[in-house]
This record gives C-alpha cells, sequence and structure tokens, in this order.
C-alpha cells in the first residue's frame, strides 16, 4: 500500500492552496476530480495546469465548464490529439512551457521543499494520520513563505 498526495499550488504567491491525501490512488485525475470544484469556486485560479498524468478529456471538460484555461500535457503516439479540448489543453501547455520554461520543476521545487521541512519522512502508518501530517507540512510551507515576505517587507 503506497500514499498518493496532490496539491493546488499557486508559483505566482509561492503558496498551496489545498492538498489532497489517498491511499492506493492509482490515478492523478481521480484525485483531481475531488477538488477540482473547490479551486474554481476560489476564484483564485485561472489555469488548471498538469502533467499527462492529469489527460483526461472528462477532467478537461469539467474543468473547462468551470471556466479555468487548461494547460495539460497529453499523451502521444495513437493518443495524440488531432482536436478538441485535448488538443487545446496542449497548445495552451506548450505555450506555458514556452513562456515559464519547464512548468514540471515547479512542482518538483515545491514537493522538495516539503520533504525538507518534515524530514524526509512521515511517521503514521493510518491514513488520518498521514494526511494529518501532509497537512502540517504543506502548513508549515505556507507559514514559511509568509515568514519571508515579512522579513523581505520589513527590510524595505
Amino acid at each position: 500500500m503506497y500514499a498518493k498526495v496532490i496539491a493546488v499550488y499557486s508559483p505566482d504567491v509561492d503558496a498551496i492552496f489545498t492538498v489532497g491525501v489517498d491511499y492506493d490512488a492509482m490515478h492523478d485525475v481521480r484525485m483531481a476530480e475531488g477538488i477540482l470544484d473547490r479551486i474554481a469556486d476560489s476564484g483564485l485560479f485561472d489555469r488548471l495546469v498538469g502533467d499527462k498524468g492529469f489527460d483526461s478529456s472528462e477532467l478537461m471538460l469539467r474543468a473547462a465548464k468551470r471556466h479555468l484555461v487548461l494547460c495539460i500535457d497529453v499523451r502521444g503516439g495513437k493518443l495524440r490529439p488531432r482536436s478538441g479540448i485535448r488538443l487545446l489543453s496542449k497548445r495552451n501547455y506548450d505555450a506555458l512551457r514556452a513562456e515559464r520554461g519547464n512548468v514540471r520543476s515547479l512542482v518538483e521545487s515545491l514537493f522538495c521543499s516539503i520533504k525538507a521541512l518534515g524530514c524526509g519522512f512521515v511517521r503514521s502508518p493510518v491514513l488520518e494520520g498521514f494526511a494529518t501530517e501532509i497537512a502540517v507540512m504543506f502548513l508549515a510551507y505556507n507559514i514559511a513563505v509568509l515568514v519571508r515576505l515579512e522579513q523581505r517587507n520589513s527590510k524595505i
């Protein structure tokens, strides 16, 4: 048994909006569907960015109906999109990469920072405890961001 963690992160403010944790979740898409309404209802986000793990027409259509611009990379080969929402999402993802560079590195950097705060491991063997420890680490990250901003502002 393993745990999967999904985080909604805003690189513009360097903060985490929400986190999902589940055991044995096989697909990122199912976890994203569970928090999509919170993302859209918040009014804080104008786009949904994801890697190929989020390549789902259903998820993309649902996000588009919530007025989120899709920037999700898609699978290639026989599954390469020729038209429709997946092609639009791929084009948006490529434009975002051209503008901001490797967007995946933002996610990897975030998770490395979180792991550093948690000393690289979580102790609880049960989902509720695990989820609580993960939430505390993400909360600590946001607090560290606020402290850093406060320190910057006090120097001005």
